[in-house]
């Protein structure tokens, strides 16, 4: 998209860059009909293929309109929708607290963290009444008003990248995420309220404890820290905590989502049972001097389909405490007893993730029990066997993350290439062997076919074989890798 700095968008004269994402650029605009001060986010047009715009556009107004019904305190409300040359835009208010990114990197008061976090569990539960889920909850998404109050932001974003039959802006079967902030099961394309649960846990971990509970430098090794690593005790980093905070933790960043808080009401209620502990306000009184911050550091990927809005009632709870498996650290426990243990502790959830259809963290466990115990059964399963059924239930994304999805226009490219290797291939054949087209075309007797004729025929077919057996390999190999199971 061009500089537009200076110009007219309609009604809304647009003044400077407030920031760039994954996702979108979003500009601060001047309304000259209400005159008043807005945040325009247009969807940034390379992101955009060129099979899905029609449907796209079509979703994007009918999905403005939808979140334009949202009515909520702290859901940053969508004002006016449009498109521009080609390119899609949201109109927001333009709130000059900043985000909340702006408070992270060092500790602040569990008070504090939960008086913010509070109201953004209710807009996430009022969400979730009306069948959305954010799916990428994250400091930068939460904004602050002028008087400190946080607002959740982008909800407009990922309803309206998520197409009809699980397509989205990208291709097929993906949607948003930030790793750092994505529950493990987000990895596999399962969505659902706990997602944003653990999201917003996520959040709430980094606020009191001035990190997240797992980084790493690659998409791909986070997840692994998730499926495979104990989550870190906060109070390792922030002496002191109160057990009910650590609870509150342990519930909200449970890698089984059964495990995790049922209802977001749930959790915005201890939330604020948290925010009351003291005579602290609700919110600060002074809230930092900060700058307006519409950047995302560019770690949104697509990942995640959309899928229906689901959760399963908890028979009982499940709130993990410190001597649970999840805060079993391998390599605790001694030599040979402590890996025999390790290797049944990951068995034991790879079967949990394989029943609940979890099959990237169950593969991840699998190979991780071969690695610490190479026995390839335990008991009547046979891993390496139970591992390539599970290679065939991963229809998309063995790259974690990575932007990759099928595409046909990828096809007719793999079609125009070996159709062109095939012609240089006969070429080839019928430069080095001169007596080829004698052999083919010209002998019309076969009184006069000969057996070196006969040969160099041969050759040429098995040639032209062996091209199209290469070509139909490489269509079935990217049909299998990329193309999901349900359009196969």
């Amino acid at each position: 998209m061009t500089n537009i700095i200076g110009q007219d968008i309609g009604r809304y004269h647009i003044i400077d860059q407030l920031g760039e994402g994954g996702m979108a650029t979003v500009y601060k605009a001047f309304d000259t009909r209400l005159e008043r001060e807005v945040a325009v986010k247009f969807i940034r047009r390379d992101m955009i293929l060129p099979a899905q715009a029609e449907r796209l556009f079509k979703r994007f107004e009918r999905e403005a309109k939808r979140m334009a019904q949202f009515t909520h305190p702290n859901i940053v409300p969508i004002m006016d929708y449009g498109e521009y040359d080609g390119s899609l835009y949201l109109v927001m208010p333009y709130l000059t607290g900043g985000t909340l990114k702006t408070r992270t990197g060092k500790p602040i008061p569990y008070q504090e963290a939960a008086a913010l976090l509070a109201p953004i569990a209710r807009a996430l539960e009022y969400a979730h009444e009306e069948d959305t889920i954010h799916r990428d909850v994250k400091p930068a998404n939460i904004l602050l008003t002028r008087k400190g109050l946080p607002m959740l932001a982008d909800f407009g974003i990922a309803k309206i990248l998520d197409l009809d039959e699980g397509q989205t802006l990208t291709g097929t079967g993906v949607g948003v995420g930030t790793p750092k902030y994505m529950a493990p099961e987000q990895w596999e394309n399962l969505i659902s309220p706990q997602t944003d649960v653990y999201a917003l846990g996520v959040v709430f971990f980094e606020l009191i404890t001035g990190k997240v509970p797992y980084d790493a430098e690659t998409p791909a090794k986070i997840m692994k820290k998730q499926i495979l690593e104990p989550l870190p005790r906060p109070v390792q980093f922030v002496a002191g905590l109160p057990e009910q905070v650590e609870r509150i933790l342990f519930k909200a960043l449970a890698k089984n989502p059964e495990d995790r808080y049922l209802q977001m009401e749930d959790f915005a209620k201890d939330m604020e049972k948290l925010a009351q502990m003291d005579s602290r306000p609700a919110y600060p009184s002074q809230p930092a001097e900060v700058t307006m911050d519409y950047n995302d550091p560019g770690e949104s990927i697509w990942a995640i389909p959309s899928q229906p809005l689901r959760s399963k009632p908890f028979e009982e709870d499940k709130t993990p405490t410190p001597s649970s498996p999840m805060f079993f650290q391998p390599g605790s426990r001694g030599t040979a007893v402590q890996a025999s243990a390790d290797a049944s502790a990951y068995f034991e959830r790879a079967m949990q993730a394989y029943q609940q259809k979890r099959y990237l963290q169950a593969k991840i466990l699998l190979e991780e029990v071969l690695k610490i115990d190479p026995k390839r059964r335990r008991g009547e399963v046979d891993i390496e066997k139970m591992l390539l059924e599970i290679e065939e239930k991963i229809p998309l994304h063995r790259d974690y993350g990575k932007k990759k999805f099928f595409s046909w226009a990828v096809m007719r490219e793999i079609w125009v290439i070996n159709l062109c290797f095939s012609l240089v291939i006969i070429f080839i054949i019928f430069g080095s062997l001169p007596d080829m087209p004698h052999a083919l075309f010209l002998n019309y007797s076969y009184n006069s076919i000969t057996v070196d004729d006969v040969f160099l025929a041969g050759f040429f077919v098995l040639g032209v074989f062996i091209t199209f057996i290469i070509s139909f390999w490489l269509q079935w190999w990217y049909l299998r890798r990329y193309m999901p199971i349900s359009q196969r």
